[in-house]
This record gives C-alpha cells, sequence and structure tokens, in this order.
C-alpha cells in the first residue's frame, strides 16, 4: 500500500503460537502504523484483553493451551462485543458462529491482513471513542 490508510491509533493483539509466524505479522503491523501487542497463546491473549484497549484480535485457530482461538473469539464476541475478530488457519475455514469473526487462510499475504484488520476496525469502532473519521 502506498498511503496509510488505517485508522488512528488502532491496536491489534497477534495471537500465534508459532514464534516466526508471529513476529513477521507483528513487524509488518508496526511498520504498518499500527499499536501491536503480542501473546503466544489465547490465555495469555485473555490476560492482555482484560489490561489493554485493543481494537482487534488476529488469532490463529490451532494453538496449545487451556483453549483455542475459536474458543478466545467465542469469549472475546461474548465479553467484549465492540472488538474486531480475524481468524487465520491453514486448516481451512472453521466454524465461526457464535464470533462476529472474519477469516483469512494461510497462507495470507501480508496487505491482505492489513486490509482486513483496517476494514474490521472500521465496521467495529465504538462510536464515542473520540477517533475521527479518516
Amino acid at each position: 500500500m502506498t498511503e496509510n490508510t488505517f485508522p488512528a491509533a488502532t491496536s491489534v493483539l497477534v495471537v500465534e503460537d508459532d514464534f516466526l509466524v508471529r513476529s513477521c505479522a507483528v513487524e509488518f503491523l508496526s511498520d504498518c502504523g499500527f499499536t501491536v501487542l503480542e501473546a503466544a497463546d489465547a490465555p495469555d491473549a485473555m490476560a492482555i484483553l482484560e489490561g489493554a484497549q485493543v481494537d482487534v484480535v488476529f488469532t490463529d485457530v490451532n494453538m496449545p493451551g487451556a483453549f483455542d482461538g475459536l474458543d478466545l473469539a467465542r469469549r472475546i464476541s461474548h465479553r467484549w462485543p465492540h472488538m474486531a475478530v480475524v481468524i487465520t488457519s491453514g486448516r481451512g475455514c472453521p466454524d465461526v458462529e457464535g464470533t462476529c469473526a472474519r477469516f483469512l487462510p494461510k497462507p495470507y499475504m501480508l496487505d491482505t491482513l492489513t486490509r482486513l484488520i483496517t476494514e474490521e476496525a472500521g465496521h467495529h469502532a465504538k462510536p464515542d471513542s473520540g477517533r475521527l473519521a479518516g
């Protein structure tokens, strides 16, 4: 992308157990101007969500831990319905019932990830967030 069309101060939580995949996504999104947090599994992501302001969660489905990325998306949809979620998997599209998540198949292009995050941040922005449209 040649111009910065991302919502100002959009924060993204990247949840991915594969360190290299997570690092690549975090670095790219940071370079695009997003505020990026990261977690290696769904329970760590929930802990981060308890204390941080996050606009979009980008999560892998298959991860070790007490629950996976799909369960994380369901918990987020229940607890923080304004929060956008993008789910990724290399094993096909999961059943996203009970979530308002978008699906991005692996392998994905980083530009496609950025576009989805930008779209979801715009769709899920809280009206009282004080953000300017842009």
